[in-house]
């Protein structure tokens, strides 16, 4: 997966639904200096969908949900 089939899952995800992507995927494909400014370029970029995000305990993984329109 890449970035453009990121966008357009998030992009189709339905208020309430989830997707979850393994957290080495973000290192991959998500410009930064180094893993705070990925997470800050993630959650910018999630925030364009209408989504949250958040890491499993391990921070192995990250879960995208979809958050109802405000309009």
């Amino acid at each position: 997966m890449d970035l453009d089939q990121l966008r357009r899952m998030l992009d189709e995800l339905e208020p309430g639904m989830s997707m979850t992507i393994p957290k080495d995927w973000i290192s991959a494909n998500v410009a930064g200096e180094d893993e705070t400014e990925r997470d800050v370029n993630m959650i910018e970029f999630v925030l364009g969908y209408n989504c949250t995000w958040e890491r499993d305990p391990e921070g192995k993984r990250l879960t995208f949900e979809k958050q109802p329109s405000t309009a």
